[in-house]
């Protein structure tokens, strides 16, 4: 009995390993004001990730257990490729792989210890606030164009979008005035990819029929089309389209696999090459982004669309398992087919801007949504 008791202790305390850390940063970050190159942010994500997918108790079942499989499998496998045999930095390896270690994190989190719905509500609520509250100083007092809470905030708006899905889909709950605030944040963000994938999040949650949710769905994603295109005209009204920076990443990738056959965009490049040096130069003012050997050449990760650097390293069938294994698990926790399309499709979306899967701010989201307690009875928020 006494076991048990414990037991039960570690699943009720369990989502304080998620909330606790996250609102402590967020409200430091508010007070500290990080930068996105000097922001803890990004480790404590992952260490978040980490801690909470791996806290006693642990259940995996049958599908989870193939998925951490077949992924340690083509994690060291490819190792061996890479790092063994190639010479390619264990570090450059290290982060074109991150995507497959937050899988294999993600099987073990989502059959665990649940997040009650509850304190993810409390959790969300706190976490709006504080955002509109940086996003507001930073943008209409400071005339930051891009404010940040934790890092850029193409990353941290995906992560509250995951989140606050994920609960709504639990909890089964539409709040205009919430939804009306995580707007006005996401507008004010400058963030193009963000509010496309808020206007595409918006449609999943409200067109059920002809009814005053289809209205209201109908009115809230026309005012977020109407928002994704003013911030879009905004930042294109003194440049080409050539100039803006995905447009420039999509043609150097076309440029990398301009003698790829078909099998080539199936399978990927070797595991892991380079890119060319005209790539690396024109990029080459992503310094971060560079090889960790320091020599001046750098790997896909320059290219930061995910959608770009998954087809160049891993090819178009790893990405679709990728895809198709996230989807698994959700299904397992007992998502939808609709719904499991929602959560997918703001993964894609970002991941045509940035590094998506590849990074902590998603795997946290997805790790909320795998974990958030399903609850019958309707709550407000």
């Amino acid at each position: 009995m006494h076991k048990m008791k414990l037991t039960r202790g570690i699943i009720v305390s369990r989502h304080s390993i998620v909330i606790t850390p996250i609102l402590a940063l967020a409200i430091v970050s508010t007070v500290l004001n990080f930068s996105a190159e000097s922001s803890p942010a990004t480790i404590i994500f992952e260490l978040v990730t980490l801690l909470f997918c791996l806290a006693p108790p642990i259940r995996i079942a049958q599908p989870q257990l193939a998925i951490t499989i077949l992924a340690t499998i083509y994690i060291f496998s490819s190792l061996i490729y890479s790092v063994a045999l190639n010479r390619v930095d264990v570090l450059d390896f290290a982060l074109a792989f991150k995507a497959f270690y937050y899988l294999i994190l993600l099987s073990f989190c989502s059959r665990g210890a649940k997040i009650p719905l509850a304190k993810l509500e409390l959790f969300l609520k706190s976490l709006i606030i504080i955002l509109a509250i940086k996003y507001s100083i930073s943008r209409i007092a400071l005339g930051i164009s891009r404010p940040i809470l934790f890092t850029e905030n193409n990353y941290e708006l995906i992560f509250l979008l995951i989140a606050y899905y994920a609960y709504y889909t639990r909890s089964n709950t539409l709040q205009p005035l919430w939804i009306g605030l995580i707007i006005y944040i996401f507008f004010i963000s400058g963030s193009r990819s963000s509010i496309f994938a808020l206007a595409f999040t918006i449609f999943f949650m409200t067109i059920r029929g002809i009814d005053r949710k289809t209205l209201l769905g109908a009115v809230l994603l026309l005012a977020s089309a109407i928002g994704a295109y003013y911030v879009f005209y905004d930042r294109l009204a003194e440049n080409s389209i050539d100039s803006i920076d995905r447009i420039r990443f999509f043609n150097l990738f076309l440029y990398e696999v301009r003698d790829w056959g078909l099998l080539k965009y199936l399978v990927g490049s070797e595991r892991l090459t380079p890119l060319s040096s005209y790539t690396c130069g024109a990029l080459s003012y992503y310094s971060s982004l560079m090889s960790y050997r320091g020599n001046g050449t750098c790997y896909s990760v320059a290219l930061h669309s995910y959608i770009l650097r998954a087809i160049f390293d891993h090819g178009i069938l790893i990405l679709i398992a990728l895809i198709t294994a996230v989807a698994l698990l959700l299904s397992k926790s007992k998502y939808s087919k609709t719904q499991i399309a929602c959560i997918l499709g703001i993964v894609l979306i970002t991941s045509l801007s940035v590094s998506s899967l590849n990074n902590a701010y998603v795997a946290l989201g997805l790790t909320i949504a795998l974990s958030a307690e399903r609850q019958k009875s309707h709550m407000t928020l």
